[in-house]
């Protein structure tokens, strides 16, 4: 760090920018500024202070300032302590930049610092439901006995309108996901976004691109994978996957089906999207077998497929 510090008065005097002051800003925003943002969509807060965020906008414009100056200034630039200086300056702009996609890190159901509330949606009444009902059972919420307050404010309810008929609508907001997350995607975690996108495994190109997945059929091809799964099919992962040896070579008496859910299982504990896998019939054909199975995700969807091993 010492070398960079030289650097910089060195920069600085050569170009007559103040890179010093840049970089304690941004110093001082990932210290006290950006736990604020970490905690937003975590959802531990509802709000940000706008002095961060109009912090972070102006360091965001001030790092391309700095990076422009070693572009403005190259021929004065010559040794390659300046090289090592840029490649600093250029790591602090990828991290501002990374800052503006936090809330896709952290897979929160916040999109941006305007929705303190979560992820909203539109809620139908039932027969004889009321607002401390949905706070309490599909809100969930810790004290649902006052928290319905906040469905009757946030839809700018009169008192006179509290207790409403079935089939009227209110919005709802939901911290979706907060103590079960999803890690296997980077995204915010609203609706089928929940299931990522994978690109196709039969390699091929769409719209002068690699051709991917929507969510769902994303969704079915993790599945069929994972229920394919052998030893040795990733390396990094010996252990991972269906033993061969349990099956192939043996007959109906000797094989141990159970040995076999129990891996095929294993392979799909790999995927926190997916929960409740269960067999429901499975039958030895050649050096092969054919089962079928159920799976749940997260998510409104349930997978019932046929897998060949």
């Amino acid at each position: 760090m010492n070398s960079i510090v030289y650097s910089m008065l060195r920069f600085e005097e050569l170009t007559k920018y103040n890179l010093s002051r840049f970089v304690q800003d941004t110093s001082l925003f990932f210290k006290n500024g950006f736990p604020k943002i970490i905690s937003f969509f975590s959802g531990n807060i509802d709000t940000v202070e706008s002095s961060v965020l109009n912090e972070h906008k102006r360091l965001l414009k001030e790092a391309d300032v700095a990076v422009q100056q070693f572009k403005t200034n190259a021929e004065k630039l010559e040794t390659v302590e300046y090289w090592e200086l840029l490649d600093f300056v250029e790591d602090l702009r990828t991290k501002l930049q990374t800052v503006s996609k936090t809330s896709k890190y952290l897979r929160s159901s916040r999109i941006d610092f305007n929705d303190g509330k979560g992820f909203s949606y539109t809620y139908a009444l039932g027969d004889g439901q009321t607002l401390e009902n949905i706070s309490r059972n599909v809100l969930q919420d810790n004290d649902s006995e006052n928290d319905w307050t906040k469905i009757a404010i946030n839809n700018d309810l009169l008192e006179s309108a509290w207790d409403m008929d079935e089939g009227k609508q209110v919005t709802v907001y939901k911290e979706k996901f907060m103590a079960s997350p999803v890690t296997t995607f980077i995204d915010n975690m609203i609706g089928e976004k929940i299931y990522g996108i994978d690109i196709d495994r039969k390699i091929t190109f769409e719209d002068d691109d690699l051709k991917t997945l929507s969510y769902k059929d994303t969704v079915y091809q993790t599945a069929d994978i994972l229920s394919g799964l052998k030893k040795g099919d990733i390396p990094q992962y010996p252990a991972l996957g269906v033993d061969s040896s349990l099956y192939v070579g043996s007959n109906i008496g000797m094989m141990s089906y159970s040995s076999v859910v129990r891996e095929i299982t294993k392979n799909f504990s790999t995927d926190d999207l997916f929960i409740n896998f269960s067999v429901t019939d499975i039958e030895l054909i050649d050096d092969s077998f054919r089962l079928k199975y159920t799976v749940d995700t997260k998510y409104q969807m349930v997978i019932q497929q046929n897998a060949i091993v």
